[in-house]
């Protein structure tokens, strides 16, 4: 994994000179390991994603930064404060019963080690995608969070009705 490229040399600067203000977009990554073959971690961070790989390179020290992916919604909206959790991908996982790395076998203290592929982890995005905009009549299949309500997580129902105003409601 290429963690000293000439990108994250500028990104570290800009975050060691307090230039960045404000947050980040929350981002899924995935990566492989060779004490888990056929696995892949997938995890969110609300941080760049090699400061976060570069803290799980202590417990895991062989990992391969595999792919990142965009954890805003709707997807392709660069100025979405809505995002996912990973626990949203690990659901998707779950229902399609996609195999979990057995607790025997936990890896770096995670137990979010599934034998998924790329495209599984793409698919699951766009699942959780459409789910977010179609939000099924308020009864979505996963949760998601406001960026503006600072770490405290919120599901978010969006209104799919209008209701008239009740008489007591009138002014």
């Amino acid at each position: 994994m290429e963690l000293n490229s000439k990108r994250n040399q500028q990104e570290a600067f800009l975050i060691e000179h307090d230039y960045i203000r404000g947050w980040l977009p929350h981002k899924i990554y995935a990566f492989s390991t060779n004490q888990a073959p056929g696995y892949l971690k997938v995890g969110e961070t609300s941080r760049r994603v090699w400061e976060r790989l570069h803290e799980w390179q202590r417990k895991i020290p062989d990992l391969t930064s595999e792919n990142e992916w965009n954890a805003m919604l709707p997807e392709g909206d660069i100025n979405s404060t809505t995002y996912f959790s990973d626990h949203a991908i690990h659901h998707f996982f779950d229902v399609k019963e996609f195999e979990n790395l057995p607790v025997q076998e936990k890896t770096g203290n995670s137990k979010e080690f599934y034998k998924v592929t790329l495209s599984d982890i793409d698919e699951s995005i766009k699942d959780i995608n459409f789910d977010f905009l179609n939000n099924n009549g308020g009864r979505s299949k996963y949760e998601f969070y406001e960026i503006t309500e600072a770490k405290k997580r919120k599901k978010i129902y969006k209104r799919n009705q209008d209701f008239a105003l009740r008489n007591n409601q009138k002014a």
